[in-house]
């Protein structure tokens, strides 16, 4: 993979990206990704999920944390826009008639095709990069001009499409969360599971519930452990698997550090 882009090593902002037929790259982008392909085929393979066909002509979208690999099926020339402000620019020009839309898809991949102004727009910038005059004025301008050229040349669904993944509410992360926090238990399958980087599912889960998702994980477990024990009319050793804990030592263990008293004196203050 040759990368020609307008920063330092640490700050690829805009790149333009060559592959060699065949060439294969591991991508974990810690921000908005904005990919327009100019020449070849590649195909993305989720960490999880299916393999998808990005063709010639195309435009697609991977979210902050979105692990793949990238396989280059021909020699291909892309450019990649790495946004940091990805949801900002999304809410500032479409996203209050794209909410409706977006539940018209199911895939994180549906992109859209180049038109005029998208292919006029690659050539603008393949000559300012043999020139090597971009700028980091220059290139924050020209991100805006190409959400101004997608906010005026494609239908709403066609971007609610391409930038599907973050216009998931921030309702739909929370629900899967609660949803599978107790089959998963871990952090790191918690974001596995959300096919996202553990570092990326930390920093939006502490956005979202405002806590260390390790810290909520144990606020929910004690929640759950002491209605049990309330309400419940289980026995303690049973309510101890249900809870996934090995075994009651293990439960009780985790009732006195995080409780301040066993499971035994917890039924019974409620017995009182």
């Amino acid at each position: 993979m040759h990368l020609d882009h307008i920063f330092t090593e640490k700050e690829r902002s805009l790149e333009r990206i060559f592959f060699a037929k065949g060439e294969s790259q591991r991508f974990e982008p810690f921000q908005s990704e904005l990919w327009l392909i100019k020449k070849g085929r590649l195909t993305l393979i989720p960490a999880k999920g299916q393999k998808v066909i990005i063709e010639f002509g195309q435009v697609f979208f991977l979210p902050p944390g979105f692990v793949c690999m990238t396989v280059s099926e021909q020699s291909s020339h892309c450019i990649r826009l790495l946004l940091p402000d990805g949801p900002a620019l999304c809410e500032k020009f479409f996203f209050p008639g794209l909410i409706q839309e977006k539940k018209k898809f199911h895939s994180p991949f549906n992109p859209i095709r180049m038109l005029p102004l998208v292919w006029e727009y690659t050539r603008h910038l393949d000559i300012l990069f043999e020139e090597c005059i971009l700028t980091p004025t220059f290139k924050k301008i020209k991100v805006l001009e190409l959400f101004h050229i997608l906010s005026h040349s494609y239908s709403k669904h066609e971007l609610a499409g391409l930038f599907f993944p973050i216009l998931k509410s921030e309702d739909t992360f929370a629900h899967f969360v609660e949803e599978n926090y107790p089959r998963l238990k871990t952090v790191r399958e918690l974001a596995c599971e959300a096919n996202m980087s553990r570092k990326s599912f930390e920093n939006k889960f502490n956005y979202i519930f405002g806590i260390p998702p390790g810290r909520w994980i144990i606020r929910k477990k004690i929640q759950m452990v002491y209605e049990e024990i309330i309400f419940s009319p289980l026995p303690l050793t049973v309510i101890a698997d249900k809870c996934g804990f090995a075994t009651l030592s293990h439960m009780t263990d985790f009732c006195k550090k995080h409780i301040g008293e066993t499971p035994s004196q917890i039924r019974k203050g409620r017995i009182l």
